[in-house]
């Protein structure tokens, strides 16, 4: 205890000499900030940026980039690989398997794969420079619509038809593999097919596996390209589509062609298109700071008269203070664009995070400087105000900070990013209000001291001027601080019982709803959520999925296959097979291609957090054999790593970030009480948000806190009363801008801008119910005498 005394009196020393030193010099301190803020925004020329759904949103260490690495070797790509779909349905609705149809559908392959080209840096790609080594995915989809015979049954069965006397998949494809080339193990690998999977919507005639029409064709175009080169692909995607427009396929309607390149591009445009909002955000708040910036000539605060005039006000001063999360926002981009961490669209909600949460610690020192005495000097002033605000603004950004270090634990990269860019903000943001907004309001005291105006600050002010509504407002302010803090302080009188047990009802019905919603609480990824709604993603996917539910292939590699005259490995390999063919959602071994290194397995479901069982079953079965390094690999493996990620994300981001809290409680709180009564709210808000943004159907957020030190009252009362008139108003100014701050984004209502605004929203009303009902009513409970001191 003496320790934490000792701590609590130099910290008080230091932000009372910070505050001399910035009261001396402002306009030093200032112009001092401001050099800062531009040598940081220098590293603007090493600007990069990355949206790779497929890499950046994947856990860096999940199976899926392993199984992806293995499968890149194996197949011998050099280079990134986009696999690109074309969904292609009739104009009526009806069967491709018409013979129009069918010779338009293969004159639309034949177009894409011959026809596409585009011009990059002088040099033009068509589909032959970017397929190797997947260039004949559609070759024997291609085959099965030419040799399409009514009178021959074989050549139309599902899902095996007969092809030049060889059963394969509909849509069979097959290429040399490496080994082939190499003329390793002939006799095994010459017969090596790789299959993908071309029809669906499929009717076949009853009691038979006969097909008598598919109304939905995909082409697959895995395209392949050196890293350097990545935009290439995206070019030539958006050729072909432009390919679809011929008139001669006018009997065909395409609903889409997407790939990961497309989707990054989506995800991107999403970012560009909502950052313009930051624009009103940034009026939005400077509106509502600004109009609570105007003083009346008698302000009423702990009950006591101050006589003010005009000049008190502080438009200009707030109007800074809006600005100073800005320059925080360029300084930390700056500053991490020279350290070599690239850009991604999702780091766009942190700048209006950091915007809404930046502008907090205004309400909080511009109520420290109105407590002030205008007669004492303007260093003395700013050492009170930073002596009384600093520790509760310090206090506030170290758990917003400490929260997203937390996140930079994560193992994915984009949730390591954003967490990492919110963080280093939001610090850069606290040593900027902290110093520079302090530096302002103490250029603003000397221009109260030589009496010019607030608003037109060059003119001289009158100190009998005065605005009748401003004081009714102050007024009212205050008599509300007083009878709240006092009907606070009487809760568990015993003649409002009636009222005491209102509270434990509400309490009640917060916590089982919270529950519920946890207990409901499930992961959920979709591509389509981080699209715009206006994306052609919002449309095709679903369809997409939809069209895919019967079957979906996986390739399973066998990187230690050894010495397959070996019957004992032989037939391990055959058990491997089996164990695959019997895997959950497994279509069976009409599925199977035995006599190859890749095996395909068909689902009976295809959305991401649907596929979680099948996934885990696959890397069950390969686990068992480790000496034969077997890996089962497929598109959508990142996205089922994407969901798993989630849940240990957030559950242990929530822990570590509830133990961070309760250390800098220790550390800041000099009373047992307060440190466990803040605890307690930090987890009773956490408990709150889990599980009412579940029942909301969003995801969890950070929760940040102010603290202020105990007063000279002994009585509870007055301790409250205190408490509330120094931090309640700026409590609920704070909730209120941090919602107004990210509203504007509204405009652009994709599915993360509503789950942000959602979150926003909860977390507020959560930390305002807490902080000036729960805390308060807790407080006063356990510091009923006269001599407890809190």
């Amino acid at each position: 205890m003496l320790f934490k005394k000792f701590f609590e009196r130099r910290m008080a020393e230091f932000f009372a000499g910070l505050g001399r030193v910035v009261g001396r010099t402002p306009y030093t301190v200032i112009s001092l900030c401001l050099t800062v803020c531009v040598v940081l925004s220098v590293g603007f020329v090493r600007f990069e940026e990355v949206n790779s759904v497929r890499t950046e949103y994947s856990p860096m260490d999940s199976p899926s980039r392993k199984e992806y690495e293995v499968a890149k070797s194996f197949l011998n790509q050099n280079g990134t690989l986009d696999p690109s779909y074309v969904m292609v349905f009739a104009t009526d609705g009806g069967s491709l398997l018409r013979e129009t149809h069918r010779h338009r559908l293969i004159e639309l392959t034949k177009t894409l794969q011959d026809n596409v080209t585009v011009d990059i840096r002088g040099k033009s790609y068509e589909f032959r420079d970017l397929c190797e080594p997947y260039c004949e995915l559609n070759t024997a989809f291609l085959a099965f619509l030419k040799l399409y015979d009514p009178e021959n049954p074989s050549t139309y069965t599902y899902p095996q038809v007969e092809i030049f006397g060889t059963q394969a998949f509909i849509g069979k494809f097959e290429f040399d593999t490496p080994y082939q080339k190499k003329k390793i193990l002939p006799k095994i690998i010459t017969n090596l097919k790789f299959s993908g999977n071309n029809v669906y919507g499929i009717t076949l005639k009853n009691g038979t596996k006969q097909i008598t029409a598919f109304t939905t064709a995909i082409l697959p175009f895995y395209l392949v390209t050196t890293y350097e080169n990545a935009n290439v692909i995206y070019k030539w995607v958006i050729a072909a589509r432009e390919a679809f427009r011929e008139e001669r396929f006018n009997i065909l309607r395409f609903c889409e062609i997407t790939g990961d390149s497309l989707v990054s591009a989506e995800v991107r445009r999403m970012g560009l298109e909502t950052a313009p909002m930051i624009a009103l955000s940034v009026l939005a708040m400077i509106l509502f700071v600004v109009c609570f910036s105007f003083r009346s000539s008698a302000t009423v605060i702990i009950f006591y008269i101050h006589r003010r005039d005009p000049s008190r006000a502080k438009p200009w001063e707030s109007l800074v203070g809006c600005l100073i999360p800005l320059l925080a926002l360029l300084s930390t981009t700056g500053l991490l664009c020279w350290c070599g961490w690239k850009f991604q669209s999702i780091i766009v909600a942190a700048f209006f995070l950091v915007l809404s949460v930046g502008v907090d610690d205004v309400f909080i020192i511009l109520r420290a400087w109105d407590r002030t005495s205008a007669d004492d000097e303007v260093p003395e002033r700013m050492a009170i105000t930073l002596e009384e605000s600093g520790p509760s603004i310090l206090i506030s950004s170290i758990t917003n900070a400490m929260a997203f270090f937390i996140g930079m634990m994560s193992q994915t990269p984009a949730v390591r990013s954003f967490s990492l860019y919110s963080a280093i903000a939001i610090t850069i943001c606290f040593f900027y209000q902290l110093i520079m907004f302090s530096a302002v309001l103490a250029a603003s005291g000397y221009r109260e001291r030589n009496g010019l105006q607030s608003f037109l600050c060059w003119k001289k002010a009158n100190p009998k001027a005065r605005s009748v509504l401003v004081e009714r407002v102050v007024w009212l302010q205050n008599i509300v601080i007083r009878h709240y803090s006092r009907f606070i302080c009487t809760w568990f009188a015993s003649y409002i019982l009636f009222s005491r047990i209102i509270l434990v009802v509400i309490m009640g019905c917060y916590y089982y709803a919270s529950t519920v919603g946890i207990m409901q609480l499930r992961t959920l990824i979709t591509i389509e959520k981080m699209a715009l709604p206006d994306s052609y993603l919002q449309s095709f996917q679903d369809t997409f999925e939809s069209s895919l539910k019967n079957m979906q292939p996986i390739s399973v590699f066998v990187m230690n296959p050894g010495d397959l005259r070996d019957p004992q490995r032989l037939a391990t390999i055959k058990r491997i097979v089996a164990d695959f063919e019997n895997a959950t959602y497994s279509y069976g071994s009409e599925s199977t291609f035995f006599w190859i290194q890749a095996y395909e397995d068909f689902l009976n479901h295809i959305k991401y957090h649907e596929l979680i069982p099948a996934v885990k079953d696959w890397r069950r079965i390969a686990a068992k054999y480790p000496d034969y390094q077997v890996y089962a690999y497929s598109d959508h493996s990142p996205f089922v790593d994407q969901t798993l990620a989630i849940d240990s994300t957030v559950w242990s981001s929530m822990g570590a970030a509830l133990l961070c809290t309760a250390i800098a409680c220790f550390v800041f709180i000099p009373n047992l009480a307060c440190i466990i009564t803040a605890c307690f709210s930090v987890l009773s808000i956490t408990v709150g948000i889990l599980g009412l943004l579940s029942l909301w159907v969003v995801f969890p957020f950070l929760v940040s806190f102010h603290a202020r030190e105990k007063g000279d009252q002994n009585d509870p009362a007055l301790r409250v009363e205190d408490a509330l008139a120094c931090i309640g108003w700026p409590l609920m100014q704070v909730g209120l801008s941090t919602i107004l701050a990210i509203a504007p984004p509204l405009l652009k209502p994709s599915y993360m801008v509503l789950v942000f605004m959602k979150t926003i929203v909860v977390v507020c009303s959560l930390g305002m119910f807490h902080g000036l009902v729960v805390m308060p009513v807790i407080l006063t409970a356990v510091t009923r005498r006269k001599d407890d001191s809190w």
